[in-house]
């Protein structure tokens, strides 16, 4: 039982830091002038941001077996989705940032890709 909630723990950490990563990135009132050009693809750092996310969520959902469920695919793209709505919601109360159905919208599909990037069986 132990192992188990080691091997637990292993799969979600990079979920809660990446959780963490995303948060941090929204806490930030205005980003340097000079890093402008950088954010100026705001939508594909979106994209990036929760394609990664829901593949680590899925990844941690499925652990060690070589099966992925659709039900995992819904499951993580939900829990995805549904930090993206309390990112935006977090970003409305962060001065110079607002809430954004658009950012909303890029990221579920972002996460939306992130679980297809798993396939649903490993090669033996």
């Amino acid at each position: 039982m132990v192992k188990n909630k080691r091997s637990s723990f292993r799969y979600w950490l990079p979920v809660m830091i990446w959780a963490v990563f995303i948060t941090g990135l929204s806490s930030v009132s205005s980003f340097p002038k000079e890093t402008q050009p950088l954010f100026a693809f705001d939508k594909l750092w979106h994209f990036i941001e929760y394609a990664v996310f829901s593949f680590l969520i899925l990844r941690s959902l499925r652990s060690d077996r070589a099966t992925v469920r659709l039900s995992q695919r819904f499951s993580a793209v939900g829990l995805a989705g549904f930090y993206a709505v309390f990112d935006e919601v977090y970003q409305y109360f962060i001065p110079s940032r607002c809430a954004d159905w658009q950012d909303l919208t890029v990221d579920v599909l972002g996460a939306v890709v992130g679980v297809m990037l798993i396939k649903s069986r490993t090669s033996d």
